[in-house]
């Protein structure tokens, strides 16, 4: 259908004022576009960013910023160091610049040992009582462990509840000899072997000093626990 120039021009103000949405949608930055940039940003801060989820936070829908001509560039503010959480700057180049601060959280997750099950002070733990599961790294600034392997031979220093990551510090060593006890005590120094039966002055754990006294003697010295029954003599 023909449209003489005056009456195309009428049609096209018309659709103007009827839909305004129409260059609205184009004059202003999109914030999803922000967000992303702001969290390839944060993510490339990581060393870890293959073990890492980044995800910025929301922004003000009500925010209208130039949609930008030229390129957009994420950076970190003056101050700011890399972290768990952080603002990261997103900024236009173009003809008509800007820039706006976007709150980023990201999130290191791995495997680490938890408890199976409640579990008492003093129990010694053994690989059935633990499992891994998928924890927030970031949140265990007291350490955690990965390898079952390491609680062999320890003891738990407080209750523990099912689900509890196991960390170090909830560790003790198992009582390998305790006071009162006889022992062998033992010494090889350059060639010279001496051997004697002794008592423990006090409890110990494996690789643990204690002292002890010798049986014949009567001399009281200390030693380092190297088993249930042997006990090597500290030789200055």
């Amino acid at each position: 259908m023909f449209f003489p120039p005056k009456m195309k021009m009428r049609l096209f103000l018309l659709v103007l004022v009827l839909c305004p949405c129409v260059t609205a949608a184009s004059q202003w930055q999109a914030l999803s576009e922000i967000r992303e940039l702001a969290e390839e940003f944060a993510a490339s801060m990581n060393t870890e960013t293959s073990s890492r989820t980044v995800q910025a936070g929301t922004l003000d829908s009500r925010l209208r910023l130039k949609n930008c001509v030229g390129q957009l560039e994420g950076f970190l503010p003056p101050g700011t160091r890399p972290g768990v959480n952080m603002t990261v700057g997103v900024r236009c180049t173009g003809a008509t610049p800007w820039r706006v601060f976007v709150p980023v959280r990201s999130r290191m997750t791995g495997l680490v040992l938890v408890s199976r099950h409640a579990l008492a002070r003093g129990h010694s733990l053994s690989s059935t009582d633990v499992e891994l599961a998928k924890r927030d790294l970031d949140r265990l600034p007291y350490g955690y462990l990965t390898d079952p392997r390491a609680i062999s031979g320890r003891v738990l220093r407080r209750p523990v509840t099912p689900g509890a990551v196991i960390i170090p510090p909830m560790l003790g060593l198992a009582q390998t000899v305790r006071r009162g006890q006889t022992v062998t005590l033992y010494a090889d120094r350059a060639g010279v072997r001496i051997r004697a039966a002794g008592k423990a002055l006090s409890d110990g754990a494996l690789q643990q000093r204690i002292r002890v006294q010798n049986l014949s003697s009567g001399r009281v010295i200390e030693g380092i626990v190297r088993s249930e029954e042997r006990v090597e003599i500290l030789m200055n």
